[in-house]
């Protein structure tokens, strides 16, 4: 996997074990990553589980903030306990255009 980014650009490393090391982590590293622009790469999905790596209801969030924000992912699978955003997670324009106005909209597609 080719983690090189542009000069200037940190990949912030996180251990999805932490804690109760379950989907929660996951999708709130990845909701701050895409609201502060850093690249990610997250080890250890959920691997406390019984079923441990992304299930279903995971990996549909964090495609739906990967789309959203235009990512560059790696390793969106069901059961994948490892994934990366190889390049900063960028909110363009057309990313905003598909919000809907109203109270929380710019939260509604972070709440992933």
């Amino acid at each position: 996997m080719n983690k090189v980014l542009p000069s200037g650009f940190a990949m912030l490393e996180i251990d999805g074990s932490y804690g109760e090391g379950g989907g929660q982590l996951v999708r709130t590293a990845v909701a701050l990553a895409a609201t502060t622009g850093k690249a990610i790469n997250i080890t250890n999905v959920r691997v406390k589980r019984d079923k441990a790596g992304l299930a279903p209801q995971h990996l549909a969030a964090l495609r739906a903030v990967a789309q959203f924000c235009e990512a560059q992912t790696e390793g969106l699978a069901i059961g994948s306990r490892s994934m990366t955003s190889t390049l900063p997670w960028p909110t363009t324009s057309s990313g905003l255009a598909s919000i809907s106005p109203g109270p929380g909209a710019i939260r509604r597609p972070l709440r992933a």
